[in-house]
C-alpha cells in the first residue's frame, strides 16, 4: 500500500513520512527567561539560559493540530503544519522567513533526490493496482508464453513455458515439449523471451496422443473391476465388496442395460468420490499465492486451465508427481474412457427396459429404483450422497399415474423456470393464453436414432396453467388430448435440460465463471484487493470446469451418453453464440425499467422476488468494496490503463470474443459500468448459479424428467436415467455457503480492517435475506430457497 501512496504522490508521501517519523526528532535550545513548568507534581523553575530538548516527534502527532494523528495519511489536510526542515512545512515551502527564520535552504533538493532515490529503488516492484513505474516495451516487461533458460545448469537454452508466478517473482516454468515436466522456477534475469504466445492449448485428439503407453491398460484394469464387482458372478467379488464396503441391499448391474461405462462410472462416482467427501466451507477457501497462466484443455470454443494456480502444489512436490506414474494423468484418464463402448439399445425388448430392471424387486416406482443405488450410502462427513429432496413432486402432482397440470406451473413459475417466461397473446381453444416458454427453436439440434426431439413451446392460460403445446411436428396439443401426458413429459424434459445444458453450464460455469478465474488469476496480483474479493467468487471453478468440460461436454463421454445429441462438440461450439450477456440478462433484478416489463405472473415469482434481494446486496457489496480502492483502478471515472484492472478487463474480453459471446464490456468503459458488469457476474455464478442448477427434485425421477427418451415413450430408458442419476449426484456435492465468514480471504491488503467491515456488513444484510425469505416461504405452498444466502454457494465449486 505505501508503494501505491508513493506513486499517487511522491512529495506529499515525503512530507508525510517526515511527519510521522521524521529525521530529525528533536532539537536544541535555551529559555530566554524565567519559566515555571510542572514536572512529576510539582512546579520547577528554571533561569534563563537553562538548555532546553524540544521534541518535534511529539509535536508532529499532536491530536490537538493534526486530525487522527497517529494514521500515515499523505492526503491529510493538516500537512502543512508538520514541524520538518527546520520549520513549520508551508513556511519552508514557501520560504517564509518570518515564521521560520532557520528553515533548510536545501528542502526542494532533498526532497527531489528522495522522490529519485525512492523512485529509482522502487521500479521493480509491483503494488497491487498498477504497473511497475517506469515500465516500458523492452527488457522489464513481465514475462509470459515461451521462454528460454539461460541460468547454467542442467536446463541452460532449454525451451520452456510460463506456468506460473511465485509471489516472491520467480517465474515457474515446465518443459515446452514434455508440457508436464516442471524445470524448476527462475528470476527475469535467468530466462530469454520467445514467443508472448500465452499458454499452450490442447483438444480431446492432443490428450489422448499424450497418454503413455501403459494408460489404456491401466484404465481397463480399473474398469474391469468395477464391472466385475457390480455386474459378473466372478467367485472373488465379494472381497472387493468387502473392500469398498458395498452396501448389502444394493442390487448388482446387468449387463442387459448397465454394461461396461456404467457400472465403472457408478463406481468411480459413488465409491471413489462422494462416499470419500467432506463438505467444504469458508475456510476451504485459499489466500492466492500466484499469479500468471498454466496449459489449457480446449474443446469446442472452451478452454479451460489444467490446474488452478490458488490451489497449486508446492513446488517441491511437482517432480514428485511427475513421477508418480501408477496411474495416466487427469486429463489422459478421461480421454481412455471415451473409449468404452457406447450403445444406446433402444431398439432391444430383451435389454434396457423397464419391466427387466423392476423384476423381482420391491419398488413402486422407477424412482425408487434409480433412489436405491443412493440413498444406503453417507458422505464421509454423515451427509446424504443425493441431494436433499426439497419437492417431493410425485406426492403432489402424481395423481392416478397422470401428472396434474399444476405440476408444469409450479415448475415454471414458482421454481427453476421463471427466467425463461414470456408475455403473448395466444388464441386457442376459445381463450386467450397469456403465455409462453419456447422451446421450439431447439428443435432442429439432431438426436441419435430413435430418441425423441428436444422443443416444443408450451402456452399457459393467464392464471399459469398449461393449456397447450406446440409441438417439434408443427402440431398443437390442448389439454385434454390422448398424448397430453406424453407432450408434457417431452416438454419437462426439454425445458430442464435446455436450462441445464444453457443457463447452467454455459452460462454459469463456462461463460461467467471459468472466464472470471482465468482473468483474475492471470492478471491480477496476490495482494491485489480485487484479486482477493474474486477469490471467493472463483473458489474451486478452475477444477469443478475442467472435469465438466471433460464429463460433461466432450463427446462419448457422460452427459453425452445420459442426452439423445449427435454431434456432441459441435453442439459445445454452437451453444455459446445463443448466452445472452449476463448484464443484459439480469436487467429485471437491478433496473426498474427491465422488471416492469416482466410478465405479470413472472414479477410475482419467487425467483425475481428474492433474486433481487441478493443481488442487491450483492451490488452494494461490489460498489463499497471498490469504493475503498478506486483511485488505484479509475482515473476521472475511467478505468485506468496502468492498473492490473484493465490488463484483467482486457483478458476478459478476449475470452468473450474467442468463445464468440456475447458482451457489452469495453476497455474505455467508465468504473461505474465495470463494477455494474462485475456485480451482474458475481450474481451469476451465485444466486443465478443455485436458481438454475438444482435438479436433484426432477431427475430422481425418470417418469417426472430425463435428458433423454425414445419417442413415444413418456420415461427415460434404465441405461440413460442412471448415467443422469450418477452426474445429478456427483454435481450436488456441498460447497462453501454464500453467507459463511470470508474474512481470511482478506488479510494482509491494504485497508483489510475497511474491507473486513464491509464483508461483515454484507453478512448482516444477508442475515436480513435469509430471515426475509423464511418468512415469504412460510406463506408459499411449494417453498423456493434458492436465493436463501444459507443455500446459495460461493462459486460454482459444485
Amino acid at each position: 500500500s505505501h508503494l501505491r501512496l508513493f506513486r499517487k504522490d511522491k512529495a506529499s508521501y515525503l512530507h508525510e513520512l517526515m511527519r510521522y517519523d521524521g529525521a530529525v526528532t528533536s532539537v536544541t535550545t535555551a529559555l530566554k527567561e524565567k519559566q515555571r513548568w510542572k514536572m512529576e507534581g510539582r512546579d520547577v523553575e528554571f533561569p534563563p539560559g537553562t538548555p532546553v530538548q524540544m521534541v518535534l516527534a511529539s509535536a508532529n502527532r499532536d491530536e490537538a493540530v493534526f486530525r487522527h494523528a497517529s494514521e500515515f495519511n499523505p492526503d491529510r489536510a493538516d500537512a502543512n503544519e508538520s514541524l520538518a526542515w527546520n520549520g513549520r512545512l508551508e513556511d519552508v515551502i514557501t520560504r517564509n522567513y518570518e515564521g521560520a527564520p532557520r528553515l533548510c535552504p536545501g528542502y526542494h533538493v532533498s526532497v527531489k533526490i528522495a522522490e529519485m532515490v525512492c523512485e529509482h529503488l522502487t521500479k521493480d516492484l509491483h503494488s497491487w493496482g498498477m504497473k511497475p513505474s517506469g515500465v516500458t516495451d523492452g527488457d522489464d516487461l513481465p514475462l509470459d508464453g515461451t521462454v528460454k533458460i539461460l541460468k547454467k545448469g542442467r536446463n541452460q537454452n532449454r525451451i520452456a513455458q510460463i506456468s506460473h508466478v511465485t509471489r516472491a517473482g520467480s517465474y515457474c516454468v515446465v518443459d515446452k515439449a514434455k508440457r508436464h515436466s516442471h524445470l524448476g522456477c527462475y528470476a527475469h534475469s535467468e530466462l530469454e523471451q520467445l514467443d508472448h504466445d500465452s499458454t499452450f492449448s490442447r483438444s480431446l485428439a492432443d490428450e489422448l496422443n499424450r497418454c503413455p503407453p501403459f494408460a489404456q491398460t491401466a484404465v481397463t484394469v480399473v474398469a474391469d473391476l468395477a464391472t466385475s464387482t457390480y455386474m459378473s458372478e466372478w467367485g472373488v467379488r465379494w472381497m472387493i465388496e468387502k473392500a469398498i464396503k458395498k452396501h448389502a441391499g444394493t442390487e448388482h448391474m446387468t449387463p442387459d442395460w448397465a454394461g461396461p461405462y456404467v457400472a465403472p462410472l457408478y463406481a468411480a462416482v459413488l465409491h471413489g468420490s462422494l462416499r470419500t467427501y467432506k463438505q467444504r466451507h469458508a475456510d476451504s477457501v485459499p489466500i492466492p499465492m500466484y499469479t500468471g497462466r498454466v496449459e489449457q484443455f480446449t474443446i469446442g470454443s472452451l478452454t479451460i486451465p489444467e490446474f488452478d494456480i490458488d490451489n497449486v502444489w508446492p513446488e517441491e512436490d511437482f517432480e514428485a508427481y511427475e513421477d508418480f506414474v501408477i496411474l495416466p494423468p487427469y486429463n489422459c484418464f478421461q480421454a481412455m474412457v471415451r473409449n468404452a463402448p457406447f450403445d444406446d439399445l433402444l431398439n432391444h425388448t430383451d435389454m434396457n427396459q423397464w419391466d427387466l430392471v423392476m423384476k423381482d424387486n420391491a419398488f413402486a416406482r422407477k424412482k425408487d429404483w434409480v433412489l436405491s443405488w443412493f440413498k444406503p450410502y453417507k458422505t464421509a462427513d454423515g451427509g446424504e450422497v443425493w441431494p436433499d429432496v426439497e419437492v417431493d413432486f410425485a406426492s403432489i402432482f402424481l395423481k392416478a399415474d397422470m401428472w396434474d397440470d399444476e405440476l408444469e406451473k409450479v415448475m415454471t413459475f414458482d421454481l427453476i423456470g421463471a427466467h425463461r417466461v414470456r408475455a403473448t397473446e395466444k388464441e386457442f381453444g376459445g381463450e386467450t393464453l397469456r403465455y409462453v416458454i419456447n422451446l421450439n427453436e431447439f428443435k432442429d439440434i439432431p438426436v441419435r436414432d430413435n430418441f425423441g426431439k428436444f422443443g416444443n413451446d408450451m402456452y399457459f392460460t393467464e392464471n399459469g396453467i398449461p393449456a397447450m403445446i406446440h409441438t417439434t411436428d408443427g402440431r398443437e396439443i390442448g389439454r385434454g388430448d390422448k398424448n397430453w401426458q406424453y407432450w408434457k413429459f417431452a416438454w419437462r424434459s426439454s425445458f430442464l435440460t435446455i436450462i441445464t445444458l444453457l443457463d447452467h453450464l454455459h452460462m454459469t460455469h463456462f461463460r461467467a465463471g471459468s472466464t472470471l478465474a482465468k482473468a483474475a488469476r492471470a492478471t491480477l496480483s496476490p495482494n491485489n484487493p480485487l484479486r482477493r474479493l474474486l477469490s471467493v467468487f472463483t473458489f474451486g471453478t478452475i477444477d469443478v470446469n475442467l472435469g465438466a468440460a471433460h464429463t460433461l461436454v466432450g463427446p462419448e463421454h457422460t452427459l453425452h451418453r445420459a442426452s439423445p445429441f449427435r454431434d456432441f462438440e459441435d453442439l459445445s461450439s454452437v451453444v455459446p453464440t445463443l448466452l445472452e450477456e449476463p448484464f443484459a440478462l439480469h436487467a429485471p433484478l437491478y433496473a426498474d425499467e427491465a422488471f416492469d416489463k416482466l410478465p405479470e405472473l413472472a414479477k410475482v415469482s419467487p425467483y425475481f422476488a428474492d433474486g433481487k434481494l441478493l443481488y442487491g446486496a450483492i451490488d452494494r457489496l461490489v460498489h463499497k468494496y471498490f469504493a475503498v480502492y478506486e483511485d488505484g483502478i479509475c482515473k476521472d471515472g475511467i478505468l485506468s490503463e496502468n492498473s492490473e484492472a484493465y490488463l484483467f478487463t482486457a483478458t476478459l474480453l478476449a475470452s468473450y470474443q474467442n468463445a464468440h459471446y456475447q458482451s457489452s464490456l469495453e476497455l474505455d468503459m467508465t468504473c461505474s459500468a465495470l463494477k455494474k458488469r462485475l456485480s451482474s457476474i458475481i450474481w451469476t455464478v451465485t444466486g443465478w448459479h443455485r436458481h438454475v442448477g438444482t435438479v436433484g427434485d426432477y431427475y430422481s425421477d425418470p417418469e417426472l424428467a430425463a435428458m433423454s427418451w425414445k419417442e413415444g415413450e413418456a420415461y427415460s430408458r434404465p441405461r440413460q436415467h442412471m448415467i443422469l442419476a450418477i452426474i445429478t449426484a456427483f454435481t450436488a456435492k456441498k460447497q462453501p455457503k454464500l453467507i459463511e465468514d470470508y474474512a481470511h480471504v482478506f488479510k494482509g491488503i491494504d485497508n483489510e480492517d475497511l474491507v473486513v467491515n464491509i464483508w461483515e456488513e454484507f453478512k448482516q444484510e444477508l442475515d436480513e435475506i435469509s430471515t426475509l425469505i423464511d418468512k415469504r416461504n412460510s406463506e408459499r405452498k411449494i417453498k423456493n430457497y434458492h436465493q436463501d444466502p444459507n443455500i446459495v454457494e460461493c462459486s460454482v465449486a459444485v
